[in-house]
C-alpha cells in the first residue's frame, strides 16, 4: 500500500519574503528617519549661524553709524573756535544717542577729560592722548569707566583736527553692560545668550548668557568645551577672525550648549550666539518626535503585519496538515478496512484511527441484517470492546436501545444523524438510553440499492463536528461491510453442512487445529453415529435418511449447541464441550439419549473426558471408540448381523457416501 506522509513541514518561504521586505522597509524607514534628522539638525545649526551673522551684522551696523556720527561732530568741532567753550559743551550734551554711545567726552592733549557739564577728569593712567591721537579714528580696548569705575567701557576716539593737527578727541563711550540694548536683534526671540568676545585674548567684553563682566572665555568656571572642538581650535578661529561652531557642557546646568562665533568689523571682536540643545534643536526635536512616533506606527503596523503573515501561515499550515491527516487517517483507515472482513482486529483499529480523526472518545460500526442490528464494534478512548452481537453482556442496556433506535432512525430513510445538545439526545433517544452520551453523529452504510448494511457513529466529539468525517470514511465502510457479507456466505457454504446447518468437517479440522485458543481446562467429546441409516436409505429413500438425520443434528444443536458442534461423515456426528465438568457433560448426554429416543432415532454415542488435553486427538479418538462398541452392541443386539471388524478402527474418512444424505 501507499506511504501516508506524516507531517507537513512549514513553509517558511512567505515568511521569509515578507521578513527580508519587512527589514528592507524598516531600514529604508530608519534611513530615511536619520536623513530627515540630520537635515534638521543641519538646519538647526545653519539657524545658528544665520542668528549669529544677522547679530553682527546689526551691531556693525549700529557702530558703524555712531562712527559715522562722531567724524560728523568732530568735523564740526573742528570748524569751531574753542572746542572747551561752553557753547560747544553744550552741543556735546545735547547729543541724543541712537546708537551703543552712550555719552560724548573730549580727550585733551594734556590726557584731561573734558565731560559735557565742564567737569575735567585726569586720566592720566587711564588714557594716553598721544597713544589714542596716533591711531587715528578707532575703537579701544575695554577699560574702566572714569567717571564710574565699576563700569566697563570702550570708546569710539574720531580725532578733532584744526589747522592740520590734532587738538583733541571725540570720545564716544560705549557702556558694555548695555552694549546690546542699542541692537533690536534678540535671537531665538530671547532664548538665546549673547557674548561680545576679544577674538585676540578671549575676553568677554558681553555675556549675557553667564550675566558676569571681564571674565575671559577661556577661564570661564561655568563652561567645558566639549573634546570634539579643541580649545586650540577655537582659540586659533578666534584669532584669525573666522566664524565657527563650538559645543560646550554647562558644569553648573548639566545641559549641552551651542556656540556660534560670527567676526565683526570692529577690531577683531567676534559675536557669538549661545543657545540650550533643547533651544536650538527644537525643531529637530519635534522632527525626531514626529519620526519616533511615525516609526513607533511603522514598527507596530510592520509587526502585526508579519505577526498575521506568521499567524495566517502557520493556520493554512496546520488547516494543510489538518486536510493531510484527515486523508492520511482516511488512507490508513481504508487500508485496516480492505482485509477487516478476515481480520477483525482491524475493524477496532480502523474505528480507532476514525474516533482519533474526528477528535471522539466513541466510534461504531453496526451491521443491520433483516431491518435489525446484528453485530457491532465499539472503540472508546479507555477500552477497546467488540459487541458481537447484539446480546454480548459487554453492551449496556442503554447502549443496545441507543443501537436500536439509530438503526431504526436510518431504516426509515434518514439521510443522517447529529444530536449536539441533551434535549436532541433525549428526543431522539428517550430519557436514559443516552447515558454517557453528549454528542453523537452516525451515517447509514448503504449497498448500491440503497439499502443499510451499517451504521457508522461517533460520539463525545471534542470538537464541533458535523457527520463530514464519517462520510471522509464512507466508502471504505461500504467495502469493509459488502466483503464481510460476502466472506460470511462464503465461509458459512465452506464450514456449515448443508443439510444439517451443523458445522461440517472443515470447521471440524480448523476448531481441532487452533483447540488451544478456545479450550483452556478440559474437555469432553460426544461423538455420535446413527444407526441404520444405511437400511432406511434402502428401504424408505434417501428423503427418509435426510430427515433423520435433519432430526439428529437438531436435537444435538438443542442439547450442546451450535458453535462446536459438527457433522463430520455422512452419519456421524461429534461434540466438543471444553471446560465443562464430566458431570454436566453426562447430564447433556443423557438429555440427548432421551430426546433422540423419544424421536425415534437410534443413535450409538461415545464419550470421552479429559482434563489433561496436551493432544485434543487422544480424547476425540476415546469417543470414537467408545461410540463403535455401543455400535457394535446395537448390531449384535439387533441381530442385524456382524458389523465388520474393520469399522472398529477409527476412520480419517468421511464413512461410506450415502446417496442423498452425504456431509459437506
Amino acid at each position: 500500500m501507499g506511504k501516508t506522509i506524516r507531517h507537513m513541514p512549514l513553509d517558511a518561504r512567505p515568511i521569509i519574503v515578507t521578513a527580508v521586505l519587512l527589514v528592507v522597509a524598516l531600514l529604508a524607514s530608519f534611513a530615511l528617519t536619520a536623513y530627515v534628522y540630520n537635515y534638521e539638525e543641519s538646519q538647526s545649526v545653519d539657524r545658528l549661524s544665520r542668528e549669529a551673522e544677522r547679530l553682527g551684522q546689526e551691531l556693525d551696523t549700529t557702530l558703524i553709524d555712531d562712527t559715522e556720527q562722531m567724524a560728523a561732530l568732530a568735523m564740526l568741532a573742528s570748524h569751531h573756535s574753542d572746542i572747551t567753550s561752553s557753547e560747544f559743551l553744550n552741543v556735546l550734551g545735547s547729543y541724543s544717542t541712537v546708537g551703543a554711545v552712550s555719552r560724548l567726552e573730549l580727550l585733551l592733549p594734556d590726557n584731561t577729560v573734558l565731560l559735557h557739564d565742564g567737569v575735567q577728569i585726569d586720566a592720566s593712567g587711564v588714557l594716553s592722548f598721544e597713544e589714542e591721537a596716533s591711531q587715528g579714528a578707532h575703537m579701544s580696548q575695554q577699560s574702566h569707566d572714569l567717571t564710574n569705575p565699576d563700569r566697563l567701557v570702550v570708546r569710539i576716539f574720531t580725532p578733532i583736527v584744526q589747522d592740520g593737527q590734532t587738538v583733541a578727541l571725540l570720545c564716544g563711550v560705549i557702556e558694555l553692560d548695555t552694549l546690546m540694548d542699542s541692537v533690536t536683534t534678540s535671537p531665538y526671540d530671547g532664548q538665546a545668550g549673547i557674548m561680545l568676545i576679544e577674538g585676540e585674548t578671549g575676553d568677554l567684553l558681553v555675556d549675557t548668557w553667564s550675566r558676569t563682566r571681564g571674565d575671559n572665555l577661556w577661564t570661564l568656571p561655568t563652561v567645558t568645551l566639549s573634546s570634539e572642538y579643541s580649545q586650540d581650535e577655537m582659540k586659533q578661529s578666534l584669532a584669525s577672525g573666522e566664524a565657527g561652531y563650538a559645543e560646550f557642557s554647562g558644569t553648573k546646568t548639566g545641559r549641552t550648549l551651542y556656540l556660534y562665533h560670527q567676526p565683526t568689523s570692529v577690531r577683531d571682536w567676534q559675536v557669538a550666539v549661545v543657545v540650550t540643545e533643547d533651544v536650538v534643536f527644537a525643531r529637530a526635536t519635534d522632527v525626531r518626535l514626529a519620526l519616533l512616533v511615525f516609526l513607533t506606527f511603522v514598527i507596530v503596523c510592520f509587526g502585526g503585519y508579519f505577526a498575521w503573515i506568521l499567524s495566517y501561515v502557520r493556520r493554512e499550515t496546520t488547516r494543510k496538515q489538518q486536510q493531510l491527516d484527515s486523508v492520511n487517517h482516511v488512507h490508513e483507515v481504508e487500508e485496516l478496512l480492505f482485509n477487516a472482513h478476515e481480520n477483525k482486529g482491524n475493524i477496532q483499529q480502523a474505528l480507532e484511527r476514525l474516533a482519533r480523526m474526528a477528535k471522539a472518545e466513541r466510534a461504531g460500526l453496526c451491521l443491520v441484517e433483516n431491518g435489525k442490528a446484528h453485530r457491532c464494534f465499539i472503540w472508546d478512548n479507555q477500552n477497546a470492546r467488540p459487541i458481537t452481537d447484539m446480546g454480548d453482556s459487554s453492551a449496556t442496556e442503554a447502549e443496545l436501545r441507543s443501537i436500536e433506535i439509530t438503526c431504526k432512525h436510518f431504516l426509515q430513510g434518514k439521510d443522517h444523524l447529529a444530536a449536539t445538545t441533551e434535549a436532541e439526545l433525549q428526543q431522539g433517544f428517550g430519557t436514559g438510553a443516552n447515558a454517557g452520551i453528549q454528542n453523537l453523529f452516525a451515517i447509514p452504510i448503504k449497498d448500491d440499492l440503497g439499502g443499510v448494511l451499517g451504521v457508522l457513529g461517533i460520539a463525545n466529539a471534542k470538537a464541533a463536528y458535523d457527520v463530514s468525517p464519517l462520510r471522509s470514511v464512507e466508502f471504505g465502510f461500504s467495502m469493509f461491510c459488502r466483503n464481510l457479507k460476502t466472506f460470511e456466505i462464503i465461509k458459512e457454504q465452506g464450514e456449515r453442512d448443508l443439510l444439517t446447518r451443523l458445522n461440517n468437517r472443515n470447521r471440524f479440522e480448523t476448531d481441532r487445529e487452533r483447540h488451544a485458543e478456545w479450550c483452556h481446562h478440559s474437555l469432553t467429546c460426544v461423538y455420535l453415529d446413527v444407526n441404520g441409516l444405511h437400511e432406511l436409505n434402502n428401504n424408505e429413500g434417501h428423503e427418509a435418511g435426510d430427515k433423520l438425520l435433519k432430526t439428529v443434528a437438531e436435537l444435538v444443536r438443542s442439547t450442546f449447541g451450535d458453535r462446536f458442534s459438527y457433522r463430520i461423515g455422512g452419519d456421524e456426528f461429534v461434540v466438543l464441550l471444553p471446560d465443562t465438568s464430566r458431570e454436566k457433560a453426562a447430564l447433556l448426554v443423557r438429555e440427548v439419549r432421551a430426546l433422540l429416543a423419544e424421536a425415534g432415532a437410534s443413535v450409538s454415542i461415545g464419550v470421552c473426558h479429559a482434563t489433561d488435553i496436551e493432544s485434543i486427538e487422544g480424547v476425540i479418538h476415546g469417543a470414537e471408540q467408545e461410540m463403535f462398541e455401543e455400535k457394535r452392541r446395537y448390531y449384535q443386539q439387533e441381530g442385524r448381523g456382524t458389523w465388520g471388524a474393520e469399522r472398529f478402527e477409527p476412520r480419517n474418512d468421511t464413512g461410506p457416501d450415502e446417496p442423498g444424505n452425504t456431509a459437506s
